[in-house]
């Protein structure tokens, strides 16, 4: 199985970072996907933090 590790804040979940995709063997055969898992940092992004005068609801 192959797994895509994506960063994302846990408030807003906007994307920190994508990291590259572990590849498996079936990596690029028609219909194999990879598994896309969310690791949470921090709690806003820039844009979405009190301290830019944006709050996220």
């Amino acid at each position: 199985m192959c797994y895509q590790v994506v960063k994302v804040y846990s408030v807003c979940k906007c994307v920190y970072r994508e990291h590259a995709v572990d590849r498996c063997a079936a990596y690029g055969t028609p219909g194999h996907r990879p598994k896309r898992r969310e690791v949470l940092v921090g709690d806003s992004c820039d844009l979405h933090s009190s301290r830019s005068g944006y709050s996220y609801k």
